[in-house]
């Protein structure tokens, strides 16, 4: 072998062995911990919290994805959405909303764990195995212009832009817009929050949904006035459906 080639394998292999010990060396000084609970753990996620999300699981109603209780089975409607009109074709979330679940919510909202939105996505994807058709187009709840400056990013723009690679669809995040400013859901009661987010929705680009099955994706879900809302928006576009999904779902609202 001449000198030339011996330097030339020489080398790559250098770079590969300096890169696994600065590796190792960083795992050493920052040992991965879990997001949640900061205990040390080779997920993101560990065992234990893992173990404590309450996946949602049937019975549940067949439009907005409720969980019953074992006495209601027989009824394919909750009372919710025989009592409101319900503009998305289905609705599904993944986990119950209390918990790790409400901790994990939390740390991305109001902590800035933005890496948590990429896990909160991943456990999602198989939520929309309950949906008929494939999605086209994922569309994220927006925030007003004014909530978005305050908190600097969309935690439900972060979890679709996940799931949407996750799913091989498009994501568009300017379609819909918040025409106005609303208070916080969580500050209201359930039937206020109905009222509040009523035509805070605008569909600014019709002809983007325009025969497509629209996936519109939020991290939390309680009476589902804003999921709705999106969904009435959206359906001025004339949309083939429009399905709506949470990572979370507050339950007994």
């Amino acid at each position: 072998m001449s000198s030339g080639n011996r330097w030339s394998s020489f080398f790559p292999r250098l770079k590969e062995v300096t890169l696994k010990g600065v590796h190792i060396a960083l795992r050493m000084l920052y040992p991965p911990r879990c997001l949640v609970c900061d205990s040390l753990s080779d997920e993101a996620i560990c065992v234990r919290c893992f173990s404590r999300l309450k996946f949602i699981k049937p019975p549940m109603c067949a439009l907005c994805g409720k969980p019953y209780d074992e006495l209601a089975q027989a009824a394919p409607i909750c009372s919710d959405c025989r009592r409101i009109k319900r503009w998305f074709d289905r609705c599904r979330c993944t986990v119950r909303y209390e918990d790790v679940a409400r901790e994990m919510i939390h740390k991305l909202k109001y902590s800035g764990e933005r890496r948590l939105a990429s896990e909160m996505a991943k456990l999602m994807v198989e939520t929309l195995n309950d949906f008929s058709h494939p999605v086209d187009l994922v569309i994220p709840v927006p925030l007003h212009r004014k909530r978005l400056r305050e908190r600097g990013f969309n935690q439900a723009w972060l979890i679709a832009d996940v799931l949407s690679e996750c799913i091989n669809a498009r994501m568009n995040s300017t379609a819909l817009i918040r025409a106005r400013e609303t208070k916080p859901q969580f500050d209201l009661e359930p039937k206020e929050r109905l009222g509040n987010v009523r035509d805070a929705f605008e569909l600014v680009e019709p002809s983007a949904v325009t025969d497509k099955v629209v996936l519109v994706v939020d991290d939390v879900m309680t009476v589902g006035a804003t999921l709705n809302e999106c969904a009435r928006a959206l359906k001025k576009g004339k949309p083939k459906a429009v399905y709506a999904v949470a990572f979370a779902r507050a339950v007994g609202m």
